[in-house]
């Protein structure tokens, strides 16, 4: 359908009723994990006559992100499942990454590899060291070759890895064995161990024999087994008893029949040794209460679950999906808190460090709390009132009019839609609880609008949504969306929302039809494809109790076909955030990696592509610096026989970068607001390669920022963006130009200003 918007560029809109797609998202939970069952059991190595060390690793020093290529993977099925953390940091000393590395010489693609830095940074980035092959012997003694895995004659077959580390603790790997169906248990095999380092993140770094974290095996095979999709962490603990610290790990089993996911958690810690107790049921989608309600539809009806705990024990879990709002006994008022209408949030609370969660009251008196509607509607509400009264041009918001292509009356009459409060979330959510007890979510979200036409924006049947409700992922606004409350558990609307990072573009592209498709752009459903692939980030400092940090993949660069109307991905990169108030103002999202993607394709993609991917924030940053962990494919090194699904399938590098960023939010006040709009010039100039340009606006503008060569070329958009009244500051990098007198010309409030910059190199 052609879509036509009174204040935003012609775009498509592919416009589904809520009531026709919700069977088809019922299923989009665990589709990552059915994707890897098929691909990441395959025997078979194909490198095509190309070297273990082909290509040239891009390498990333921008002028606040710094990146080291830490190791090579024998394929990239590792950290593309968002639910695993690569990467922990431990205030002050450093950095643990764990991964699946490449051994020359041998034929698995599982084998688990830990890099430590044993330096803060940026001092000393570089100053990385490596242990391989953590897992060649087993629990039981038995070592590589002869391993009970399943696949490549028994060589190790690590999956998932996680690492977990705070200061003053034990740098532990922890990561899921595929091995047979009489060990692991299960049709899939899957058995986790875990391994720590007993010295210094340095050279000295010795890494114990591997230990069981499922304690339910021996004996053989493990009940309950097939533990799969491990997310880990270890935290401070300040029950004596105990030890110092806590191993917290929550696994999907894959037990066929099964839609259950456990905890383990750790009874005793002792330098680095986990006592672990015996693994209990910590959701399940098939779940029944007492009274006979299902709380959902039925297995894979509800996302896999996102957890974090707080040094003080204190954390929540979450949950996105359909729930049954059938109610048998008629009693449980927080089954109307949801009517339906799009995918519900229902979350849990632990108060001792996940040995137990809410059990009793909230949604059909199972513990869960349901995130009302009332609040989804109010947080939207107020959002689009902003954008409207900012006259966003960027973000829809009320007084814009959608027309479709071919939705008319009958005498030709375009009929209007209009946006409409409400939201859809989507599964890839990230879950954080900050020092205070203090829930964070992040995730995808979609725009709800409806149909003005008989009434049907109005709401007749007082479900609170419209009568005519329909959602759309492709007008701006959509994309990831930040909701926080101080306490989740009080039973108040305390809730606030933000928009993080837009991602309508991303959503709406055609990545089928790129040459950079990921793991599941088939053309069907890209745009959930895209959500599920594209993941948010968060994590909180070490050091304020209001400083998080954000990151994302996504795409950098498209090209639009007007005649079609279709954007075609041409790269992605890594984007990042921050914010200084809890996450209710964000800084604008930046491209720290802005590597390029070009070559003649090989094997379907580019041959010198720079796709970053599989990306996680480190287990918490610093209030000006923060680590981050990522992918990058080597399409020239194809190791999983055709057909190719995305660039899981190839060599991958494995990377650590730090993002530093000094920006803070301060709010305006009107003594604090410009008395005119001011362009400065930009200083140093001239300059190499960096150099700052400072504005100032007395309302709020559109504010648009481009760059120009000595012939009055344009070079490229440097700003485009709605902006507030206030003083700002934008750093300009050089660093892909060549010598030359250039201008920048600004435009705001409809006056344009024009200054000449050197660059000198």
């Amino acid at each position: 359908m052609q879509i036509k918007t009174n204040s935003f560029l012609a775009l498509i809109v592919f416009l589904c009723a809520s009531t026709s797609l919700f069977a088809q998202h019922r299923n989009i939970s665990r589709l990552i994990e059915e994707r890897l069952r098929i691909r990441d059991g395959q025997r078979s190595f194909n490198t095509h006559g190309v070297t273990y060390n082909h290509g040239k690793a891009p390498q990333v020093n921008n002028r606040n992100f710094l990146s080291t290529l830490i190791d090579s993977s024998k394929n990239g099925y590792g950290p593309y499942y968002k639910h695993t953390n690569p990467l922990a940091y431990g205030a002050d000393e450093g950095y643990i990454a764990v991964y699946r590395q490449w051994i020359d010489g041998m034929a698995t693609h599982g084998m688990i590899g830990a890099a430590t830095s044993g330096e803060t940074v940026p001092e000393g980035w570089d100053d990385w060291y490596f242990s391989q092959s953590l897992n060649l012997v087993y629990p039981n003694g038995v070592e590589s070759p002869d391993l009970p895995t399943a696949i490549d004659g028994g060589e190790p077959q690590g999956r998932y890895p996680n690492a977990a580390f705070v200061e003053g603790g034990t740098p532990t790997a922890i990561w899921t064995e595929n091995t047979l169906e009489d060990y692991g248990g299960g049709q899939y095999g899957g058995y986790p161990l875990y391994s720590y380092t007993t010295e210094a993140l340095d050279e000295e770094a010795y890494w114990s024999p591997t230990y069981p974290v499922n304690t339910s095996c021996p004996p053989y095979p493990c009940s309950p087994g097939d533990f799969w999709n491990g997310d880990v962490m270890i935290i401070p603990n300040d029950n004596p008893i105990q030890g110092d610290y806590k191993f917290l790990g929550s696994y999907t089993t894959w037990e066929v029949g099964s839609y259950k996911t456990y905890m383990i958690t750790s009874e005793y810690h002792d330098a680095g040794y986990n006592m672990l107790y015996q693994p209990y049921v910590w959701t399940d989608d098939l779940e029944v209460t007492a009274e006979g309600d299902s709380l959902w539809y039925g297995g894979n009806y509800v996302s896999t679950p996102d957890y974090h705990v707080n040094a003080d024990g204190v954390g929540y879990m979450v949950q996105v999906g359909w729930s049954n709002l059938t109610d048998i006994d008629g009693n449980d008022n927080d089954v109307d808190l949801h009517v339906g209408q799009n995918q519900g949030i229902f979350y849990k609370m632990t108060d001792d460090y996940g040995d137990s969660w809410s059990d009793e009251g909230g949604f059909k008196n199972s513990g869960y709390q349901v995130f009302p509607d009332a609040v989804a509607l109010r947080l939207t509400d107020s959002l689009y009132t902003v954008w409207t009264e900012e006259e966003n041009e960027y973000y829809h918001h009320y007084g814009d009019s959608l027309w479709f292509e071919g939705d008319t009356l009958e005498d030709g009459t375009y009929i209007p839609y209009l946006m409409t409060p409400g939201w859809m979330p989507m599964y890839t959510i990230e879950t954080r609880t900050d020092s205070e007890g203090g829930l964070h979510l992040v995730f995808p979200m979609l725009r709800n609008i409806c149909k003005d036409y008989s009434g049907g924006c109005d709401d007749e049947d007082g479900d609170r949504y419209a009568d005519s409700l329909y959602y759309t992922w492709t007008l701006g606004g959509s994309g990831i969306w930040h909701i926080y409350s101080p306490d989740p558990m009080a039973g108040v609307d305390n809730w606030t929302a933000s928009l993080v990072h837009d991602m309508a573009a991303d959503y709406e592209a055609n990545w089928s039809a790129s040459d950079i498709k990921s793991l599941f752009h088939d053309g069907e459903n890209d745009f959930t494809s895209t959500m599920q692939y594209f993941y948010p980030n968060i994590t909180m400092s070490a050091e304020s109790e209001n400083v998080m940090w954000f990151a994302v993949s996504g795409m950098s660069d498209y090209e639009y076909n007007a005649d079609t109307t279709s954007i075609i991905p041409l790269d992605i990169d890594l984007w990042m955030a921050k914010s200084t108030d809890n996450g209710l103002h964000w800084s604008e999202a930046e491209n720290v990696t802005n590597t390029e993607t070009a070559g003649a394709l090989v094997n379907g993609f580019p041959s010198e592509a720079a796709l970053e991917t599989g990306v996680h924030l480190a287990s918490q940053g610093m209030d000006e610096t923060v680590g981050v962990f990522y992918q990058i494919a080597d399409f020239n090194v194809l190791l999983l026989d055709p057909p190719i699904t995305g660039y899981e399938d190839f060599k991958n590098w494995v990377y650590v970068g730090v993002y530093e960023n000094v920006w803070e939010y301060v709010a305006i006040g009107e003594e604090n607001i410009p008395s005119a709009f001011t362009l400065k010039q930009n200083y140093p100039n001239p300059f190499n390669p960096i150099t700052q340009i400072q504005y100032e606006m007395k309302s709020p503008s559109q504010v648009n920022m481009e760059l120009f060569d000595i012939r009055g070329a344009k070079v490229r958009t440097l700003i485009n963006e709605q902006k507030p009244a206030g003083s700002y500051e934008f750093t300009f990098d050089g660093s892909q130009l060549s010598s030359g007198v250039y201008f920048y010309s600004m435009t705001a409030n409809e006056i344009t200003k024009t200054r000449k910059l050197v660059l000198m190199k």
